[in-house]
């Protein structure tokens, strides 16, 4: 038998282009189904729902090198529909 998974942790460390400057928007698709993100160590908010994007402004958060970005995500689709 498999096991479901409904807590995920996700990563990713990124450089910004030497190129890029002005307003940075982290964006989301969709995200199924609660999702709290984190950037550069700050909390950023929660959302809830799996079919809506999300965004969040990290201008005042981005750095040229080292940046994190960290996705912590909850589906409790096994238990039916979500809240």
């Amino acid at each position: 038998s498999s096991e479901v998974v409904q807590e995920m942790w996700y990563r990713l460390t990124f450089d910004m282009s030497a190129s890029s400057t002005g307003r940075m928007l982290l964006h989301f698709g969709a995200v199924d189904w609660q999702a709290t993100v984190y950037f550069n160590g700050e909390k950023l908010g929660k959302h809830s729902g799996g079919y809506d994007g999300f965004s969040f402004d990290v201008t005042h958060l981005v750095r040229k090198t080292g940046n994190e970005l960290i996705l912590f995500v909850y589906d409790p689709s096994e238990h039916g529909m979500q809240p």
